[in-house]
């Protein structure tokens, strides 16, 4: 059999991703392009493809959980500090731009 590729979707995070799998060695391997770190192993192409499914959820998993810890760092860091200081100092000195909303 040759290489081949079908799509995958993701209820949990709702996006479709294009799975390949191919042949390498005496084993199959399934990789998804979008998401470069992930490569699933197998014995045969039903295996991989009834595996892929979830390493692709528990990658997507990994990456939010990744993200979410970024963003309590930066939030929690002198980082937001110095932000929070440069715009009051920025407000204080006239340099701002009043948002109007239009509805």
């Amino acid at each position: 059999m040759a290489a081949k590729t079908y799509l995958i979707h993701n209820k949990l995070f709702d996006e479709t991703f294009t799975a390949h799998i191919e042949k390498n060695g005496t084993a199959w391997v399934g990789l998804v392009p979008d998401i470069p770190e992930l490569k699933c192993h197998g014995d045969t192409v039903e295996a991989v493809e009834q595996k892929l499914p979830g390493e692709v959820n528990q990658e997507l998993l990994r990456e939010e959980e990744a993200w979410e810890l970024l963003l309590v760092e930066a939030a929690t860091s002198e980082t937001l500090a110095k932000l929070e200081a440069q715009t009051q100092q920025n407000y204080n000195e006239g340099r701002y731009t009043e948002l109007v909303s239009l509805t």
